[in-house]
């Protein structure tokens, strides 16, 4: 009798689980013009937690989840100052008609996080802690119906609509497709909600989550342009995406929703 209740306290210090989520999730960041929406995304994961005591437990595991967002603007505006092919300094101003761009970021992540039950309360359950998202792939997809541009040049005070050799005019529509390269992302964490004892060895679990991205993961957008301006062949225009370009700030992970989990012990 001894070797089995041994047997059995040990079992409940182990816990293996399964679970399925579902939200808003999105990559955050700042339009400086327009509006970005989030898209509804899934998540799933395997978990395990340590039994410390009454009242904590260790959570770690593995978790596939997606962010999707969406930028459109009927106008998206952009302006930096570059060199034309006589060195000659000015703003190369553009201005997108009608944009759309979607983002997509499919990421790994991996908890690292406390689980508190209060004793007098034990079908209530909190998590705490960090994610360390590893990213597998990213891509956007853009579109708009118009693109305009012009030169403004400070020294004469000069503004060029309609030179179609130096890259200043009205060019029609165009769409592109590229992968977006993501970082590393450190993810605040924290899970709520309710338990319940299915046997003595199967707990279901059910709450609310929410996740905050609290580090850029996207490295080199500051210093990149939207299309950069090239002066030996103005009109050929390389597309570098929205969140790839300086039009837009910190791009962060973020993601609320529910999340139904089936814990067994081993």
């Amino acid at each position: 009798a001894l070797v089995i209740t041994a047997l059995a306290i040990a079992q409940n210090k182990h816990e293996a689980s399964v679970y399925l989520g579902a939200g808003s999730s999105s990559l955050k960041y700042h339009l400086q013009s327009g509006d970005r929406s989030s898209k509804f995304s899934p998540l799933f994961g395997l978990g395990y937690s340590y039994k410390l005591n009454q009242s904590w437990r260790l959570v770690s595991g593995l978790e596939m989840a997606i962010y999707k967002s969406k930028a459109s603007s009927q106008e998206l505006k952009g302006q930096y100052m570059t060199q034309d092919n006589y060195g000659n300094d000015f703003e190369w101003r553009l201005t997108f008609h009608n944009f759309n761009e979607s983002q997509k970021g499919t990421y790994l992540n991996i908890p690292i996080m406390v689980q508190f039950t209060p004793v007098s309360l034990d079908k209530f359950y909190t998590n705490l802690g960090f994610k360390v998202g590893i990213p597998l792939n990213g891509k956007y997809e853009a579109s708009y119906t118009k693109f305009t541009t012009s030169g403004y040049y400070p020294e004469t005070g000069a503004e060029y609509t309609d030179i179609d050799f130096r890259g200043f005019g009205e060019f029609g529509e165009n769409s592109s497709k590229e992968d977006i390269d993501l970082g590393v992302a450190f993810i605040l964490s924290a899970e709520f909600g309710m338990k319940w004892s299915l046997s003595n060895s199967m707990n279901l679990y059910a709450g609310g989550y929410i996740d905050y991205g609290l580090n850029n993961i996207i490295k080199d957008n500051k210093d990149k342009e939207i299309i950069p301006y090239k002066k030996d062949n103005p009109t050929n225009f390389e597309y570098n995406g929205l969140i790839n370009s300086n039009l837009t700030d910190k791009v962060v992970p973020l993601a609320f929703g529910l999340k139904v989990r089936l814990g067994f012990s081993i």
